[in-house]
């Protein structure tokens, strides 16, 4: 997880802790394309971070931080339920 958030951002993790994994019918996905996939995927939360955001401009865009009540539209199908998920295990640690 580490590496890929380094890899990902340019960012290096501090403290992370695991939320979940997903995989199966829970992540399957249907791109604009018409494309279908089911992902199997590992989440965890990073608390900590240094650095300076870079994009890896291979597979990415644009990226940015945003509040969790405030997540630009539209998100994949699945993300409602990591959302979901992280807002919960975040209210536990408050």
């Amino acid at each position: 997880a580490r590496r890929e958030g380094e890899e990902e951002t340019g960012l290096k993790c501090g403290r992370m802790d695991f939320l979940m994994e997903l995989s199966g019918k829970d992540t399957f996905y249907t791109y604009p394309n018409g494309d279908q996939i089911y992902d199997a995927v590992i989440f965890y939360i990073c608390f900590d971070y240094s650095g300076d955001m870079k994009v890896q401009e291979e597979e990415v865009a644009e990226q940015a931080f945003f509040d969790l009540d405030k997540l630009p539209e539209p998100l994949a199908p699945n993300m409602s339920k990591i959302i979901k998920k992280v807002k919960e295990y975040l209210m536990v640690m408050m």
